[in-house]
């Protein structure tokens, strides 16, 4: 008796053990923000501008409010019509003072495509 309830007890643990059906897997639809939609955007998740930033680029991430100097607001167009790529880019790879870190491993065309992502965020905003 005792070895019939042993067999039964590791069948059920057992069962429970199997591979996840596709029916059980994690929807994740319902995320707070929106999966990237350019590579840009993808690189700004990525390396994570996002905690200074902002998720929507305002300058309001959870880091901002430590920080020496406020991060840049990219979707005012006040702010960013002033500035040029060439300048954006050199930030994204040499960093800005003490605030802001450097990504030399980036490569041009992610660069590029980093600076349109957060030109679109002024854009987008009007």
């Amino acid at each position: 008796m005792r070895r019939a309830f042993l067999f039964f007890l590791i069948l059920i643990v057992m069962s429970g053990c199997a591979a996840p059906t596709t029916s059980s897997v994690k929807s994740y639809g319902n995320l707070p923000e929106a999966l990237p939609e350019s590579e840009g955007e993808l690189l700004f998740v990525d390396i994570q501008c996002t905690v200074c930033h902002g998720h929507q680029g305002a300058g309001n991430g959870f880091l901002a409010e430590g920080l020496a100097t406020s991060p840049p607001d990219f979707t005012s167009m006040t702010k960013m019509n002033p500035k040029n790529d060439r300048d954006l880019e050199q930030a994204i790879r040499s960093g800005k003072g003490k605030v802001m870190p450097a990504y030399p491993r980036l490569t041009g065309r992610q660069i590029k495509s980093l600076v349109r992502y957060i030109r679109s965020l002024s854009q987008n905003s009007s």
